[in-house]
């Protein structure tokens, strides 16, 4: 990586053709920024952000539920 230069290594194919927006890329960072209480840095950095922490807690909560039915039931 050469400091000063805007473009970074990356392994997302969408931006090895050539757009310049991905769905995915940034969501990571944003997600760590608005957990961290950054909210406009987070948005900024991808706009879904909210919705993919919305989404993971979401997810947890319904895995947490199929353990516990597994232990008694499974």
């Amino acid at each position: 990586m050469k400091p000063g230069h805007d473009h970074h290594f990356t392994l997302c194919p969408i931006s090895y053709i050539g757009f310049s927006w991905c769905p995915g890329c940034g969501l990571g960072r944003a997600i760590n920024l608005m957990l961290h209480g950054h909210f406009s840095a987070s948005f900024s950095m991808h706009p879904l952000a909210g919705l993919a922490i919305v989404v993971i807690i979401w997810r947890i909560i319904q895995l947490i539920k199929n353990i516990k039915n597994f232990n008694y039931y499974g």
